[in-house]
Order: structure tokens, then sequence, then C-alpha cells
């Protein structure tokens, strides 16, 4: 069983024992869980352990109800140190795309809560933070509008059960189509929201860009991901969010001094190896199965990046900055 849908499941209980405050059997968690009495039993001494306050009481006729204590739920005063608070406020502008979605409304509420039990110094603090950490970035994606859709794939993640897609195509014709697919997980890359899972359509396995899905709506049944499935690895030869297919290139890049401290500065793939030139300048290599997205990085570097190879590379480099020069010469 994959660690994220034990965690999942974990949380679940600990979201049920927080509502179910005078106590639940272990037969009650395990049918309100929708897991098998064993598995809860497992999941409740893995809290245990991890630190939760869990613990249970026999009633009067010998039946153990499993709790949170009070005192836990309800919490007392405290202060956050200025570095805690701090840590808050940078997540909470980190995830201000998502601001209004189920995603970001529990840091939201945790701030909330922190905030109404702030002494008037931590409150203090929280009123400066502005002035120690701004938070900007460019092209903001504003995902309130698509709060629904989150949480319908939120719910099927969890609940590992398939949704029906209604897509919108940024470029191909026709522009819009439908599908059935299994929702492995939610990726925030860039500012932007997507969802990775097998679509039926496809038979394959694909990206949906939030901001894209016209409709969502939670299919029958549940399904399992393969076992073999790992995130990282379909992304790995990528550089960025599509799925990257085809094998494994070497691309060389040559960058000018100008922007080698650019470069330097940033672990930009996980493959990057860099040469230090002696005129200053530096030679990276990336290790790469697709490069349509890497092309895009790459023609923002202008005159100062030129590819070595691979030779087929080079020439749709080539072409592309062509293509521009000629644009910008026929433009009236």
């Amino acid at each position: 069983m994959a660690r994220g849908e034990s965690v999942a499941r974990q949380w679940q209980l600990l979201n049920i024992l927080q509502v179910r405050r005078q106590g639940a059997s272990l037969r009650d968690l395990a049918q309100q869980a929708g897991y098998a009495a064993r598995t809860i039993q497992r999941d409740l001494k893995i809290l245990t352990n991890a630190g939760f306050p869990i613990a249970y009481e026999e009633s009067e006729f010998g039946k153990r109800l499993w709790r949170l204590p009070a005192k836990f739920l309800d919490g007392g005063g405290f202060v956050l140190s200025v570095t805690e608070a701090i840590s808050l406020h940078f997540a909470s502008r980190v995830l201000a795309p998502l601001a209004g979605t189920t995603l970001a409304d529990g840091l939201g509420s945790v701030l909330r809560k922190i905030r109404g039990r702030l002494s008037d110094e931590a409150l203090n603090h929280f009123r400066g933070l502005g002035e120690v950490v701004l938070v900007r970035s460019t092209g903001r994606t504003d995902h309130r509008r698509h709060k629904a859709t989150i949480a319908v794939l939120s719910q099927a993640v969890r609940e590992r059960r398939p949704v029906e897609l209604t897509y919108r195509k940024a470029w191909q014709s026709p522009s819009t189509y439908s599908t059935s697919m299994r929702p492995y997980r939610l990726v925030y890359f860039d500012g932007d929201l997507y969802v990775v899972g097998y679509s039926e359509r496809a038979k394959d396995i694909r990206v949906f860009k939030i901001m894209r899905i016209l409709a969502a709506k939670l299919g029958a049944g549940t399904f399992r991901p393969p076992a073999d499935f790992s995130l990282d690895e379909h992304f790995g030869g990528s550089f960025g969010i599509m799925h990257a297919r085809g094998l494994n290139c070497d691309v060389v890049v040559e960058f000018a001094p100008e922007v080698a401290i650019l470069i330097e500065e940033r672990q930009w793939h996980p493959s990057q190896k860099l040469q230090r030139r002696p005129d200053g300048g530096i030679v990276a290599t990336y290790r790469l199965r697709d490069t349509v997205e890497f092309k895009r990085w790459l023609l923002g570097f202008g005159p100062h990046a030129v590819v070595r190879r691979p030779a087929q590379f080079r020439k749709e480099m080539r072409d592309a900055l062509t293509a521009a020069v000629s644009r910008y010469t026929s433009a009236t």
C-alpha cells in the first residue's frame, strides 16, 4: 500500500476523532473510514507512536471508546516565535494562487485560529511580517472560480474514485473533449495546479491543467493506482509539468558569461551538470526525454545560450530563432 494512501487514511481518522469527542469504538471507526478494523487498529498505534494523544476508555459495558482528549482539541493560549510567524506568513503568500480553494482553506483556518489565541506580542509579529518577507510572482493564476473542481478532484484522489472530465485543450481542434480518468495526484507547479492520472480516452497517463477543466464529476466505484507508478519517475525526464517520453538524451548547452551566474544560482533540473569555461561562460548538461518545455525556457536567454548537441535539437532552436527574426523583420 502506498504511503500516501495510509497517511490520508490516518488523517481521516484524526478528523473523525476530532468530531466524535465522546469517543468511538474500533468498529465505528472502521465503518466510518471504510477500512478493516485491523487496519484501523494499526493506524491508531502509528498515530499514538507519532505523538498524538489518542487513548481509549472502557464503557460500563467493557466497550473501548477511542478519543482525543479535550485539552488537545481545545488548546490554550500560546505565543509564536518570530521565525514561526514569518514561516506561516510566507506559506500563506506562496499559496495565494490557491486562495478560496480547499487546498488553501486549511491554512487560512489555522491562521485564524492562531490569531484568535495569540498574545498582543505575537499579533504584532503578524502585523509586521509584510516588512520582513515580500512574496512576488508574475502571471498569477486565480483558482477561486475552480474551487468546486478542486474539491471534487481532491476527494477523488483521497478516496481513489474515478472522475468524469470535460476538458478544454490549449491548441488542438476540436477544442474540448470528455473523458473518464483515474486521478493519482494533484500537482502544484509554478503557480498552477494540475491533476495527473490515467485517461480512458488516451489509454495512458495524462496531465490535466485545472484551469482548463470545464466540468468534473465523481464516477462510480474505486480504483488502485499501479504499484509501480512513481510521479518522480513520471516527470524525471521532463523540464516542467509535461510528461516526458522517448529515450534519455544528454542536451549540452553553452551559456555566455553574461548569464552564467543565473544558471549557477539554481538547480534547474535534477540532472543538471555544470562546467565553467575559461572565458567565464558555462557548459551545462541536462539529461532529458523531452525538450518542448526546455526549448521555451532556453529561448528566453536569446543569444546568450547555444545548443551544442544533439544536432536535431540544435536545428530546432536555430529554426525557432530564425522564425522569430523573420516575424520581427516582416512586422509593419
